[in-house]
């Protein structure tokens, strides 16, 4: 069974492939933003803060983007990495 990027990018950080892949579809085949937001919400424990939730979902945007730049070819070797920061 393959998976989607989209599918990969909402449940990688916390490793649920049974939720994720359990989302609704949109007509494409692909899981909207809302249906990726809500089952990362799901995940979160009871007593989960306002503050819990807006972190999470900003993580799972970054994981999206990182994601994306990564199949688009924007990626650096850990060597320039090492450079850029250590100078």
């Amino acid at each position: 069974m393959s998976v989607s990027i989209e599918e990969r990018e909402a449940c990688r950080p916390r490793g649920n492939w049974g939720v994720c892949l359990n989302m609704k579809k949109t007509e494409m085949g692909q899981t909207t933003a809302r249906d990726r937001a809500l089952a990362a919400i799901r995940e979160l424990p009871e007593d989960a803060t306002v503050e819990d939730v807006m972190e999470r979902l900003y993580f799972l945007a970054k994981v999206k983007e990182g994601m994306r730049q990564a199949d688009a070819g924007q990626t650096l070797h850990n060597v320039e990495v090492s450079r850029r920061i250590l100078g």
